[in-house]
């Protein structure tokens, strides 16, 4: 894990984030969007209590919404944080 982390911090473009049940971090995902708008998912994580419950699929979507909205800060609730 802590070479993923390390990806993150040390590559521009490169974007990590924590995916939240209420206050319990259940999932990751870290990916790298392009100028063209592509995104390039480079880790996703769920927790296996938590997984075959669609968080996955959530994750994904929480992040194209979020990159779609061209807002960096508006994940919460049942998502990226």
């Amino acid at each position: 894990m802590g070479k993923a982390v390390a990806l993150y911090k040390d590559q521009a473009g490169f974007e990590l984030y924590g995916y939240k049940e209420g206050e319990v971090y259940i999932g990751i995902i870290g990916f790298q969007m392009d100028h063209a708008g592509n995104l390039a998912i480079h880790h996703l994580a769920v927790d296996p209590e938590y997984r075959q419950m669609g968080y996955g699929r959530g994750q994904i979507l929480e992040i194209l919404a979020l990159k779609k909205a061209g807002n960096p800060d508006s994940g919460n609730g049942r998502g990226c944080s």
